[in-house]
This record gives C-alpha cells, structure tokens and sequence, in this order.
C-alpha cells in the first residue's frame, strides 16, 4: 500500500528506535484512523502514548476465537504454525490469555 506524502513525512518524525515497517504502519493507522495491528512492544508503547488505537497478537488471536471465526483448536494451530515458521514464542500467561473464558454480556 503506497503512503502518502503526510504519511513518508510522519514515517520519518517517529523514532528512529522503531523498524521502518513499523514506523509506516503508524503513519497508516494515524491517517487511516485505523488500528495498528503488531506485536512489536516498542511500537505498541509509542502507539498507546500517542492515542492511537493498537491490537496485539495476543488479542487478534483471542478475536478469532471469541468471535467465532476459528474454532480454539484452529487457534491452537495457527498458533503451533507461527511458532515453527515464524519463530513466535508465547509465554504461558500469554496464552492463558487468549484462551481465558468468554466474558458473559
């Protein structure tokens, strides 16, 4: 998705400490007024002090689920899949996390 002149001009005043990638998908979400989707905790920290709305992975994979758009055994898959191809590595809280009972309405 090509950025705008605004958004290559915001790319470059956010901090040098966040990845290229992340500084763009920033100037995206702010623009956009969209959710910034990462699970980079640097990006999500400037994010959160910034007012832009964030979505980690954790909770992405928890949407899936609680909505009903996988089942948790099609969660637990993707999950093993990232671990093997991408590396990923949740913590046991985290995944507590994802898996903790629906919240009743």
């Amino acid at each position: 998705m090509p950025l705008s002149p605004e958004e290559e001009q915001l790319t470059q005043a956010y901090p040098e400490r966040l990845n290229l990638g992340e500084r763009q998908a920033i100037a995206l979400a702010r623009t956009r007024n969209a959710v910034l989707l990462s699970n980079d905790t640097r990006a999500l920290r400037y994010c959160q002090q910034q007012n832009i709305h964030t979505m980690n992975l954790v909770g992405i994979l928890r949407l899936l689920w609680v909505r009903q758009i996988l089942s948790q055994d099609e969660v637990r898959t993707l999950i093993t899949k990232m671990e093997q191809v991408e590396n990923l590595v949740l913590v046991s809280a985290q995944r507590a996390e994802i898996f903790a009972p629906r919240r009743r309405t």
